[in-house]
């Protein structure tokens, strides 16, 4: 008896986790018409406003809360210079008390960059400029990306304690190899910095690809790069390299990263740590691939180093700690391989530490499909020593819209445009690091389903939708697959306590008969300094669909 009456207590307080709010609603502001295509971003601003920004290709559209959070402005942005046809928005972020947009176009298969500079009290046009233009690409370059060319493409970074911010031009199909990575600084007056060219080290390697930027406050730029050479083209060979340039140098400094030759790159991310004063730098190296009928996994080890910026000496880090993690997934699922997640984000903390986030990916193939599914994350949180502090286990299954029907990708076509679109179907590693520069891509639901991060006064939070069953399921080793979004509820989660798996929270409350609440988490913000949180909530009310803007505080 004494045993059943235990297990109740502990079911009723495992109950008790799961409702208590741990978000206080502060404000909302007035309903407007859920966008379906395009991009979606929201910044908090330092004048004390929100914006919210809404980019397609028929212009863009910001919104302007006061700190009343009633709506003080509003600009509705055509572009006088470009269609923005095949629009990409390749960075939304505030500098120099206004917001800049970046937004790439194809204009007949030219790949074109402009820049929007928005006033942040009105929301309405300062200014638009065409600031870089890379050659026309042909069917058979973008073809030649499916096969591992990198893809053209424009890199968008920001010096997070300064105005500062780096615009790279990575132009992989030019024949001028001298010419494939251009570098632009800029201002908090957005006036042109520098303009540097980056060649392969002694023209020695035939493939660039740029992995991440970082610029730092004294507006010095470090590119992490990995080149190679094919067997058929100079060799078989690579490296990982860190190119180092700061405004009015003629050449680049390069560091070798000491690279395994038998080590393949697939991406990487890199970032300033101002405690440390050193940048962290963090590689996707493939190791395998494991196919069970049409599910195909892919697994991969993350090594991890610490770059001095001033004397480039470069520390190894022991790697990523997935004991902790693994064993949690092992007991709830009885996975042989246990956890497998590729790399999507690395957070720095003022106190110098650092978060890492992995989340599961599986893919499904078939003749027809290729179906992608965002997994579990492991959340792993370091000290500035590099020590691990702490790990929580998120379990979720969230099915990725990839097909035309479901609105959230392309039918295939012929020609380079629709060569572009198709590629653009499927999950790419580090995505989540690139929407925090980008902001949201609208489409099939896919806005509803991934997860966001913040690290608040005292507590660090994930944020997800997901359907109330999975609280139960979980612990019985399943998982509901969340396909349609409709059943959903805006959960949170602590993930730097001492639960490996921490218990969920109602981020809007606990659910009323059939009314769900879930919000566009892919899209907020957060700001420290007022510990201020801003989403974009959904609401339903029959057949209708609004969103509204809704600002939160983390308890």
């Amino acid at each position: 008896m004494k045993q059943r009456i235990t297990t109740l207590s502990m079911l009723l307080l495992v109950m008790s986790l799961s409702v208590t709010a741990q978000f206080k609603l502060i404000g909302k502001g007035p309903s407007f018409e859920e966008p379906e295509k395009g991009y979606d971003k929201l910044l908090l601003l330092k004048n004390g406003k929100t914006a919210y920004i809404h980019a397609e290709s028929s212009g863009l559209r910001v919104k302007i809360f006061g700190a009343d959070y009633k709506q003080a402005g509003i600009g509705l942005i055509n572009s006088t210079q470009g269609k923005l046809s095949e629009l990409n928005v390749e960075g939304i972020f505030e500098s120099g008390g206004n917001i800049v947009a970046l937004v790439s176009e194809y204009e007949k298969n030219v790949p074109i960059l402009y820049r929007f500079v928005i006033d942040g009290n009105t929301g309405r046009k300062i200014s638009e400029d065409k600031i870089a233009q890379m050659q026309k690409e042909s069917i058979g370059s973008v073809f030649a990306n499916a096969f591992g060319v990198p893809v053209a493409d424009f890199l968008v970074r920001k010096d997070p304690s300064s105005d500062h911010y780096v615009v790279a031009v990575f132009n992989t199909g030019t024949s001028e190899s001298d010419k494939r990575l251009e570098f632009i600084t800029y201002d908090g007056t957005h006036k042109e910095i520098s303009r540097s060219y980056m060649s392969s080290p002694e023209n020695k390697f035939k493939y660039v690809n740029l992995l991440d930027l970082a610029i730092l406050p004294n507006q010095e730029v470090f590119a992490f790069i990995y080149v190679y050479n094919t067997e058929s083209k100079g060799g078989k060979e690579n490296d990982l390299l860190m190119a180092a340039f700061k405004p009015g140098d003629q050449e680049v400094a390069y560091t070798n990263m000491n690279l395994d030759e038998k080590d393949l790159v697939t991406d990487g991310i890199m970032k300033y740590n101002p405690a440390m004063k050193k940048l962290i730098a963090m590689t996707c190296v493939k190791e395998k691939t494991k196919r069970k009928g049409d599910t195909y996994s892919t697994y991969y080890d993350f090594p991890m180093y610490f770059i001095d910026p001033t004397n480039k000496n470069i520390q190894t880090h022991a790697g990523l700690s997935l004991d902790a993690v693994d064993k949690k997934h092992r007991e709830l699922f009885g996975s042989k391989d246990g956890y497998a997640g590729i790399l999507q984000n690395l957070y720095i903390h003022n106190d110098g530490g650092y978060t890492v986030i992995l989340e599961g990916l599986r893919t499904v193939t078939t003749t027809k499909t290729v179906d992608q599914y965002y997994g579990s994350l492991a959340v792993l949180n370091y000290g500035m020593n590099g020590s691990l502090k702490s790990s929580a286990l998120i379990p979720k299954s969230q099915e990725y819209n990839n097909n035309a029907l479901s609105g959230g990708g392309v039918s295939f076509g012929w020609g380079a445009s629709a060569a572009r679109k198709t590629m653009k179907k499927t999950i790419s590693m580090l995505y989540h690091r690139d929407r925090d520069w980008m902001g949201s891509m609208l489409g099939g639901g896919n806005q509803y389903k991934s997860f966001a991060y913040l690290s608040g006064p005292s507590k660090d939070y994930v944020l997800i939708n997901d359907v109330d069953d999975n609280e139960e399921l979980i612990r019985k080793g399943k998982l509901k697959t969340i396909m349609g979004v409709s059943a959903c509820d805006g959960f949170s989660f602590v993930t730097n306590g001492n639960d490996v798996l921490p218990a969920r929270s109602y981020v809007f409350g606990a659910p009323k008969d059939k009314d769900h609440t879930m919000a566009v988490f892919s899209v907020s913000d957060y700001d420290p300094n007022s510990n201020v949180y801003v989403t974009l909530r959904l609401e339903v009310d029959g057949r209708d669909k609004k969103v509204r803007v809704v600002w939160l505080q983390p308890e």
